[in-house]
């Protein structure tokens, strides 16, 4: 079953903090269940953080900055996975805004 709510309570509580800092920067739960997590942002509609759970490993995706490209890099624990979203969360903002900081340059 999935589940849309913008700030609704994280199901795999292995991913609370990461969570958090998703929401702060405007993202929301597309997907929201115990072995699969999606975050859409509506300003970026065509980029997503994808979080499989499986009995082996957690599978992590993210979207490459300027690209129509995803990387994929699989995890053996939370943090693991939680520490790269981050990373990549955060490199992905910067760039998005640097990109509207110079386009909005360009308009002047």
């Amino acid at each position: 079953m999935e589940t849309l709510a913008t700030n609704e309570e994280l199901i795999n509580k292995g991913f609370s903090m990461v969570h958090e800092e998703f929401i702060k920067q405007g993202w929301f739960l597309k997907k929201n269940e115990i072995n699969s997590i999606i975050y859409k942002k509506d300003e970026y509609p065509s980029d997503d953080f994808t979080i499989k759970v499986n009995s082996n490993n957690i599978s992590v995706s993210v979207p490459l900055s300027n690209s129509n490209y995803f990387y994929k890099a699989s995890f053996n624990n939370y943090f693991q996975a939680c520490e790269y979203l981050s990373l990549h969360l955060t490199s992905l903002e910067r760039n998005y805004k640097a990109e509207k900081k110079y386009n909005s340059e360009d308009d002047i």
